[in-house]
């Protein structure tokens, strides 16, 4: 990573994920060489699992930031790299995760986003407004994190492509969250 992350920020960007994208949690884990350190989250077992310090490729997260391929998992508890004792420590076993990779820099995986049990109906406006959603918050936190995130004028085409609905949730985050970052 090139810079800190903003811990304010990252906290207010995983907010800004959960209620755009109706999943009951959303974290961000940062890599690190003794595993990925879970920085911010928020929804449901978020108290639990920040500050939490998952060893190297343990996990759905952790296989993500060992091979940088993003991955739904849709029964994660039947799936062997799932990490029931993570779940169960934090109090809450998801039925559903997708974890994003975040690339700095170089391209290599800097972080981990975890959506876990998103709506299935999603946000008003279909299933391309997710996938804007999912790939505007991966932008923003990839330059939080020191990553090669989207330039402002890339964040406001994006937000421009979202649904009315969805843009109007997103925008006052997504601002309030540069402007955290900035100050």
């Amino acid at each position: 990573m090139s810079r800190p992350a903003d811990a304010g920020a990252l906290h207010a960007l995983c907010a800004l994920a959960r209620v755009a994208l109706g999943a009951a949690s959303v974290s961000i884990a940062t890599v690190h060489d003794d595993g990925l350190r879970y920085v911010a989250a928020d929804g449901t077992g978020a108290d639990g699992i920040r500050g939490m310090l998952l060893p190297p490729g343990d996990g759905i997260a952790g296989f993500v930031a060992a091979t940088g391929q993003s991955i739904s998992v849709r029964d994660p508890v039947s799936d062997p790299r799932f990490a029931r004792s993570v779940g169960e420590r934090t109090g809450y076993i998801p039925n559903a995760i997708q974890c994003v990779a975040v690339l700095d820099d170089d391209g290599d995986v800097a972080a981990v986003l975890s959506i876990l049990d998103r709506s299935t109906v999603g946000p008003a406006d279909g299933a391309v407004s997710v996938t804007g959603i999912v790939e505007l918050v991966v932008d923003v936190a990839a330059g939080l994190i020191g990553g090669p995130g989207a330039s402002d004028f890339e964040i406001a085409g994006r937000l421009a492509d979202l649904g009315p609905r969805d843009r109007v949730r997103a925008t006052d985050v997504v601002t309030a969250v540069l402007d955290a970052f900035d100050s």
